[in-house]
């Protein structure tokens, strides 16, 4: 066994099944996807208003237009 497979535990089951994604992300991409995760975690377990859903709908239709 290489010092690379002793370091990572590459032998053990779990490694053995990591999946490394790769990803081409342009700088506003990058951005917009960094707001998203954060309104993702912000609203996650809020207790949220009808207005509050209103407008959050609103703003994801806004979004899902723009993406086609």
């Amino acid at each position: 066994m290489n010092a690379a497979h002793k370091k990572t535990g590459a032998g053990t089951p779990a490694a053995q099944h990591n999946i490394v994604e790769s990803y081409s992300t342009s700088i506003k991409g990058r951005r917009a996807i960094t707001h998203l995760w954060t309104a993702s975690r912000a609203v996650h377990g809020a207790a949220l208003t009808e207005d509050d859903h209103a407008l959050i709908a609103e703003a994801l239709a806004e979004i899902a237009e723009v993406m086609g």
